[in-house]
This record gives structure tokens, C-alpha cells and sequence, in this order.
């Protein structure tokens, strides 16, 4: 009959940001501590009140970095297949530009065909998640494709729909830079008002 043998505790293969920060707050904590019982007088009492208002403050410096700046206790390897710049961008708030068309991608693109065939309808871009619906005419009708991205710890996630609506064509928005769709024939009775 095998046993399995005891295996002793390891720290983390990882040295995080929050193990570091632990096991200087416990140390100072140790080495503090210690001291005050070895002296008397004032010194005591000004370290035994360093002994009780130290972890005060660095849990109110943790929990403030931890509110404004929280990609700051992660490790790039903790990131995975992010792209840790637009991470820490939504994380931020930051401006996000929105792209309309291939023109508008910032840094380098490797183009086949024409990418801009589909017409924007749509996009709204919240920094972590991102919704638009595009269509292409086809003659007949037009295809419309509907996208929704959104950002989670392990990185990007899509859904896309795909569908065929018949007797329908692009039509640009008069006010602002999207397009929408509408019926042949309402294009025809608006065309002989």
C-alpha cells in the first residue's frame, strides 16, 4: 500500500507585489516588537505606539494604491495573453479611441482586400467591452455582423452574430458618422415624395 509522503509548505513560486509587501510589514512588525521588550521608558512607549499605528498606515497606503492605481500589485506574467496597455487603460478610465475605419488603427496593419467593405452601423466602446453592429451590401440585401467584447482577468472575450436581412441597403446618418438600414422600398416612396 503506497502512502504519499508529506511534502513541506513552500512559498510561492512568484514573489507578487502583495507577497513582498506582507513580509515587510511582518518583519518590521517582528524586529519592532522585539525591541520594545527589550527597552523601557519612552523608547518602549514610542515603539510600542510604532508597534500599533505602522500596519494602520500601510493599510490605508494598500487599500488607497489598491482604489487608484490596482494593476500596480500584478506582475506582467500574471497578465497572460492581455495586452497589458489597454488593460491598465480601461483600467484607468483613460481616453479610448474608437475605430471606424482601417485608417483609424493606430501603429502598423497588414491589409488583404478591402477591410472597410462593412459600414459601421454602430459602436459603443466602454474600455473593458466593446459592442458594434457593421453591414456589407450584398445587391439584394445586406449581411450585418454584430460583435460584443469584453475584457476579464484571463483577457478578451467575443460573441459575434452573423445573419442575412433581404431588400434592405446603407444608408449614412445625416448627423454623425454612422450608417443605418433601410427597407428598398422605403428608399423608392421616399424617392417619389
Amino acid at each position: 500500500m503506497a502512502t504519499n509522503p508529506v511534502t513541506k509548505a513552500k512559498l510561492p513560486a512568484k514573489m507578487t507585489p502583495l507577497w513582498v509587501i506582507s513580509l515587510f510589514v511582518f518583519l518590521t512588525e517582528v524586529i519592532a516588537g522585539i525591541a520594545a521588550t527589550q527597552t523601557t521608558g519612552n523608547l518602549q512607549a514610542a515603539l510600542v505606539w510604532f508597534v500599533i499605528i505602522f500596519p494602520f498606515l500601510v493599510a490605508s497606503m494598500f487599500f488607497s494604491l489598491l482604489w487608484f492605481r490596482p494593476w500596480t500589485f500584478y506582475p506582467p506574467s500574471e497578465y497572460a495573453n492581455v495586452d497589458v496597455q489597454r488593460y491598465v487603460e480601461a483600467l484607468r478610465g483613460g481616453p479610448i479611441s474608437i475605430v471606424r475605419e482601417t485608417k483609424d488603427v493606430q501603429g502598423d496593419v497588414e491589409i488583404a482586400g478591402d477591410p472597410d467593405r462593412l459600414k459601421l452601423l454602430f459602436k459603443a466602446d466602454g474600455g473593458t467591452w466593446v459592442r458594434s453592429t457593421k453591414a456589407m451590401d450584398v445587391g439584394p440585401g445586406c449581411v450585418v455582423q454584430m460583435s460584443t467584447q469584453f475584457l476579464t482577468p484571463q483577457g478578451w472575450n467575443a460573441a459575434e452574430a452573423l445573419t442575412y436581412v433581404p431588400d434592405t441597403m446603407i444608408v449614412g446618418e445625416e448627423e454623425g458618422d454612422g450608417h443605418y438600414l433601410i427597407h428598398k422600398h422605403q428608399q423608392k416612396e421616399d424617392g417619389d415624395a
